[in-house]
């Protein structure tokens, strides 16, 4: 198909960076904005899309249907020991009529905070919440499961040549339409890599 397409960028400073696109097609209009901003030892970016399901672009490295998306995250990196992260991502998909693919949609937040100890050990703590919907094609019956997950992990270099990943966690996972639960338990995993010259060994 035929597309009329006008994007722009306004970047100041290398500070801020801003961004976005439009796209004419088929009688329906699609967009994209985002931003990008650093202060100091901050930074924060926010990304919007909006595909129409009509749209010849959804022909180019996607899967036909509308999508939606919206992207947020944040970080916090100073110059001491501590690191802190966070990002959120929704991403909805509406397929053709005539698909057999079934409607999609998953919002996801993602929370991780890390202490360097000293220049040989890093500990880090991960939060996980996701959600995941669709519908059965030829149904008006959905398909809802959340997941959740609490991870900490610590990374010690002993010397040189060994190192020792450790990390345990929970994670939670239910259906909650059905109210019913799928997959919840406790992880564990102990690693251990030993490496000389060229050559390394893993157990786990």
């Amino acid at each position: 198909g035929t597309i009329l397409q006008v994007s722009g960028l306004y970047a100041p400073s290398e500070k801020l960076t801003a961004a976005g696109e439009m796209a004419y097609a088929n009688g329906d209009l699609s967009l994209r904005t985002r931003i990008d901003v650093k202060y100091r030892q901050f930074g924060a970016f926010g990304e919007i899309t909006r595909t129409d399901k009509n749209s010849p672009l959804n022909s180019i490295g996607a899967q036909p249907g509308g999508r939606k998306t919206e992207a947020l995250a944040f970080y916090w990196r100073p110059e001491g020991r501590f690191n802190l992260s966070a990002r959120f991502n929704h991403t909805e998909i509406t397929r053709l009529m005539n698909s057999n693919l079934a409607n999609f949609e998953r919002s996801t937040f993602y929370a991780n905070a890390g202490y360097k100890i000293n220049r040989n050990s890093q500990l880090n703590l991960r939060f996980l919440d996701q959600q995941i919907e669709t519908i059965v094609p030829g149904s008006s019956s959905k398909f809802q499961i959340e997941t959740r997950s609490f991870t900490i992990s610590h990374n010690l270099r002993i010397n040189r040549n060994l190192i020792n990943n450790f990390e345990t966690g929970l994670n939670f996972s239910h259906e909650t339409r059905a109210g019913s639960d799928l997959d919840s338990g406790f992880n564990f995993k102990e690693q251990m890599q030993l490496s000389r010259g060229r050559n390394s060994v893993t157990g786990f």
